[in-house]
């Protein structure tokens, strides 16, 4: 595998109890259509 390293800035915090992260920087550009469709692409690609 020659995968280029991602490097995210994030804010983390808890909400009501529940851990929650918010990606400040170095998300990757996409072309979807949707949320989802940008979800999915994130979950099969750098999940």
């Amino acid at each position: 595998m020659n995968k280029k390293a991602i490097c995210f800035k994030t804010i983390e915090t808890h909400t009501l109890g529940e851990p929650t992260r918010i990606v400040t920087e170095g998300f990757p550009k996409h072309k979807a259509k949707s949320m989802m469709e940008y979800k999915e692409y994130l979950e099969n690609n750098y999940d």
